[in-house]
């Protein structure tokens, strides 16, 4: 897992801002499994990500928000939201097809917000 990460800030993380969310191409982590399963701290990769070249700072911020931003509104939308593993929580409704949302309904409670 150690080596897995040094290869990534080594190889990876030059492109993750451009290509993490890119199918088709190989840079990304691979972290997911070993945050999933509590086997690596989001910490220790976070502190080890600031450390690298100062010219990455794009592709740092991008890893950063993934590994920390995103997680942390998945655990406050989970710990907010009593229904959250429920279709009701999908505005519309589950028959709502997402690509036809062109917006978040007035008549969606967002905790925190309301």
């Amino acid at each position: 897992m150690e080596k897995r990460f040094q290869t990534f800030l080594a190889n990876g993380l030059k492109n993750y801002d451009r290509h993490s969310n890119q199918p088709q191409t190989d840079d990304i982590s691979y972290m997911s499994p070993y945050l999933h399963f509590g086997q690596i701290s989001p910490l220790y990769l976070a502190l080890g990500v600031m450390n690298v070249d100062p010219s990455l700072s794009d592709a740092r911020d991008a890893f950063i928000e993934q590994l920390i931003i995103r997680r942390e509104l998945a655990f406050n939308f989970v710990y907010y939201t009593p229904d959250y593993d429920c279709f009701d929580v999908i505005p519309g409704g589950p028959e709502t097809p997402w690509p036809t949302m062109k917006r978040i309904p007035e008549n969606i409670s967002i905790p925190g917000k309301n």
